[in-house]
């Protein structure tokens, strides 16, 4: 991607047009890993591209998430978790200059019974527990709770909610839970 962004933008276009007429409504962009300028042009190409597509995408690096362009179809989910104060900081002061698009999500550790203080003060959109275990801590705000959280199977669990995809999550956020 890195030395041609462009052309794996044109790639995923071509590839994901068929799938679009066979139903997917979303791409998930980041599933593992993070963003990175030339990751950014190929996301703007096919978002430009596939407008009725929606690109749901994932970051934790707030100079990255500045850069991701405000389009329709492109939803920014921030990630942070109990060590993200400082990130938060940093994307919290500069909200203005950020897509209208963009929510924040918050992923627990293994051993996490309670939320950081600081995270009273996020608009959550989205509440991760760990792996999927288990049911969101009552201080969570009805509704943002991923209803992964108490899942049997992880099995379109993304597609049957869309939250994170569809414009919900930012709602949220915008209502300021």
């Amino acid at each position: 991607m890195c030395a041609d962004p462009l052309g794996v933008g044109e790639r995923l276009v071509r590839e994901l047009r068929p799938k679009m007429r066979r139903g997917l409504k979303f791409l998930r962009w980041n599933g593992v890993g993070d963003l990175f300028p030339e990751a950014i042009e190929c996301l703007t190409y096919v978002a430009d591209q596939l407008p009725e597509l929606a690109l749901w995408v994932v970051t934790r690096k707030p100079a990255m998430a500045r850069q991701v362009p405000d389009r329709p179809n492109i939803f920014i989910q921030f990630s942070l978790d109990r060590d993200s104060a400082k990130r938060y900081l940093d994307m919290s002061n500069t909200r203005d200059a950020l897509s209208s698009r963009i929510f924040f999500s918050y992923q627990a550790a293994p051993d996490e019974v309670a939320l950081p203080a600081w995270v009273k003060v996020v608009p959550l959109s989205v509440y991760y527990s760990h792996l999927y275990k288990a049911a969101a801590p009552d201080s969570i705000p009805a509704g943002v709770s991923c209803p992964q959280n108490e899942s049997e199977s992880l099995k379109d669990v993304c597609v049957d909610c869309g939250r994170c995809w569809n414009g919900e999550a930012v709602e949220l956020r915008v209502r300021g839970v």
